[in-house]
């Protein structure tokens, strides 16, 4: 995927790079509206150069945004999560290695969320092989105090109020229901970090007129038919007595309405491409799916029944890869 280019343009590119890496890195170190959308989008830099110039490029652009984000945050007096930026960061490397294998968009992304997962487990266990503490706890620790940190801002910027006091008093509740769906949740914003950088990654390649792996047409993507089947498993798992049964039921569950969310927005995708939707519609109606629950339960239910309607025809033809 490598062209040889001007030595100019690849300093600019590489400056530039690093210098959106580390704008990336400390918005998303931030409590801003924008730190959400810089934390997913903080892989797309090392991705684009780790893509078309190299993974040592990328490993570089990654080291120096590190460096450079520790000592602005050392002199402002900030704090971050430096494992969270070094796995955000080093998923666009793992992505564009990923990308290079020419794979279907979605072995690409189940590969990538799985490689990022398993790689932040095993740090995980050799850290506490090493220091002799027990990961669940400091997991249950970590969300427990991640909620009355988010509180207290809460409070501070509000005041006191009757739904602050209200989340006071079932904070315990709160962490439990996280910390058990911790794995469903942690799988989701994986994949959905990894899906957005794919699609982010083609759109900047495209633009500067760089090659992006063939990703082939994303709104006629579909699951096979048989992924179905843990979806109403796990869903009829639910009304089985025990807690740890139901508990385990309930993250299968959260993983599979999210592939089909995902089918649903290819369904969305599709008929917005067929009926020729306006570009800035289109970017509305994303918008709207993914900022009210209505519209986002209605693109799921769509993944799910297209399972059986088949909304787009496909399955009278050569169904895509999944």
């Amino acid at each position: 995927m490598r062209e040889r280019e001007p030595a100019g343009t690849v300093k600019k590119e590489f400056v530039l790079g690093v210098a959106l890496s580390v704008m990336a890195f400390l918005t998303a170190s931030t409590l801003s509206v924008f730190s959400t959308l810089a934390a997913i989008l903080a892989p797309l830099p090392i991705l684009y150069f780790s893509l078309h110039h190299g993974r040592g490029a990328g490993l570089l652009i990654l080291s120096l945004s590190l460096g450079l984000t520790a000592a602005v945050l050392e002199l402002v007096g900030g704090q971050t999560s430096w494992g969270h930026l070094f796995f955000s960061g080093f998923l666009g490397i793992l992505l564009a290695e990923m990308l290079k294998r020419q794979m279907s968009v979605g072995k690409t992304v189940a590969g990538t969320t799985l490689l990022v997962l398993g790689l932040g487990c095993a740090v995980i266990v050799a850290y506490s092989v090493s220091s002799g503490f027990n990961p669940l706890q400091a997991t249950r620790a970590y969300i427990d105090r991640t909620l009355q940190e988010g509180l207290d801002l809460y409070l501070r910027v509000e005041g006191s109020s009757a739904e602050g006091e209200a989340f006071r008093s079932r904070i315990g509740d709160i962490g439990s229901a996280f910390f058990h769906l911790l794995p469903s949740l942690a799988f989701i914003g994986t994949a959905f970090t990894v899906f957005m950088n794919v699609l982010a990654g083609r759109f900047v390649s495209r633009r500067t007129g760089r090659p992006y792996p063939e990703l082939g047409d994303l709104s006629r993507w579909r699951l096979p038919d048989l992924m179905i089947w843990p979806l109403l498993l796990a869903g009829g798992a639910l009304l089985v007595p025990g807690e740890a049964i139901r508990w385990t039921a309930m993250n299968v569950v959260i993983v599979f309405l999210f592939l089909y969310f995902l089918q649903g927005l290819s369904v969305v995708s599709f008929f917005f491409r067929k009926k020729n939707v306006p570009l800035f519609l289109r970017g509305a109606g994303y918008i709207l799916i993914f900022v009210h629950q209505i519209p986002l339960m209605v693109v799921c239910l769509f993944g799910i029944t297209d399972v059986w309607l088949d909304f787009r025809k496909i399955l009278k033809g050569p169904a895509p890869a999944a």
